[in-house]
């Protein structure tokens, strides 16, 4: 005989696992509690318009929609192969004018947010988050269309629904101080941290944001205690000796894009588009950042079908951000091919990147192979 519902949730109530919160626990709850203040007047983007495809190859489509239809709130989109296009239009609201504006939107798949018809970001489960304006006008309209491919490696389910279209005001100084926060999290956190190194960074972290209540809702009061919480960590923990070492490190940020591996090449060609819109967006709005991209053939296609991004890339190679690396037409096998194959993919590459951008890589980028030839040395020499 079967049990009745009240005897399942009874047993179900008596075996759960029961325990004081951990450290870790309190810390992910308190900065998820910061990521939540840190968007002031939240406005939720409606009324999208959606047309599904299967893409045949670059600009060719087998429509599976005639025309544009209404997506009904928590209405699905995808399936096997399928490319959905999302369009709607907001307009900024008076209260936004003269504050940075961010578009919070998780929208499911692998995708290429546009914005008034020209690529600007890339969408996925790791980048949701996109700095639409520093300062705000009142009134001004942004057309936003969405190519959304169903696929993502993170996202199994090839059906999907819009979970979070909305934008708002970013305040800065939480945003500061949640990432103070997460990254010192972060690191403590990390394999190569010894116990007692954890121990410190944890306890310095617990000990400023006591500094803080989450849940105070008088907003002067949370930011006067969080400006001392952030005094605290930063004395504390990010000027403590326990960090100091001589030396200097150097961090840039790289792409290693397979050419067709878990996609078809024209999956490769509109990957390479997100990623690169992503980072152009990072480069504009992080002084700072660098970024690095290697392989002719990734630029060639980027000159090709997004011609837009290829000129913004011009423009940070001669700024000297964004570095050509590896020299190669492609990134190629070590095994099979041969020591001319080797030199034809160095000159080639040392062409196309003198010609197009005036540089000459001298760094040889090859990260995804498995071995290399004893006579790679001697190629890369006579390369020089």
């Amino acid at each position: 005989m079967a049990k009745d519902l009240t005897q399942e949730w009874r047993d179900g109530t008596m075996q759960k696992a029961r325990g004081a919160m951990t450290r870790d626990q309190k810390i992910i709850t308190w900065t998820e509690m910061l990521r939540e203040r840190m968007h002031k007047d939240v406005r939720q983007i409606t009324s999208w318009q959606v047309r599904q495809a299967i893409q045949l190859d670059m600009g060719k489509y087998k429509w599976l929609d005639k025309a544009y239809r209404t997506l009904p709130s928590e209405g699905e989109w995808g399936g096997d192969d399928v490319t959905a296009f999302l369009k709607t239009e907001i307009r900024i609201p008076p209260s936004y004018a003269g504050k940075p504006v961010v578009l919070d939107l998780m929208v499911g798949g692998d995708s290429m947010l546009s914005i008034d018809g020209k690529p600007y970001h890339g969408l996925d489960p790791f980048h949701t988050e996109i700095l639409l304006t520093e300062k705000a006008k009142s009134g001004r309209k942004y057309k936003l269309e969405i190519e959304a491919y169903a696929k993502h490696q993170v996202d199994p389910s090839e059906v999907h629904t819009i979970r979070r279209a909305q934008m708002a005001v970013v305040d800065r100084d939480i945003e500061q101080f949640y990432w103070d926060v997460r990254i010192a999290f972060e690191v403590g956190n990390t394999e190569a941290v010894s116990d007692d190194l954890r121990d410190f960074i944890f306890t310095r972290i617990e000990e400023a944001l006591y500094c803080l209540d989450p849940y105070e809702s008088d907003e002067a009061k949370f930011k006067s205690a969080m400006k001392k919480s952030r005094n605290k960590l930063k004395r504390t923990l990010y000027q403590s000796d326990r960090f100091s070492h001589p030396g200097f490190m150097g961090c840039v940020g790289q792409s290693h894009l397979d050419i067709v591996f878990l996609w078809p090449y024209r999956e490769f060609i509109r990957k390479a588009g997100r990623t690169h819109a992503t980072q152009l967006r990072l480069m504009e709005e992080f002084k700072e950042f660098r970024f690095a991209q290697s392989q002719v053939t990734t630029y060639k296609d980027m000159k090709r079908w997004y011609p837009s991004l290829y000129s913004q890339i011009k423009k940070f190679v001669k700024q000297g951000r964004w570095e050509i690396i590896g020299a190669m037409y492609v990134e190629p096998d070590c095994h099979l091919i041969s020591g001319e194959s080797f030199v034809r993919q160095i000159l080639y590459g040392m062409q196309f990147f003198q010609k197009e951008f005036g540089v000459t890589p001298r760094t040889c980028w090859l990260p995804d192979n498995f071995g290399m030839p004893h006579t790679l040395p001697q190629i890369l020499k006579r390369s020089d």
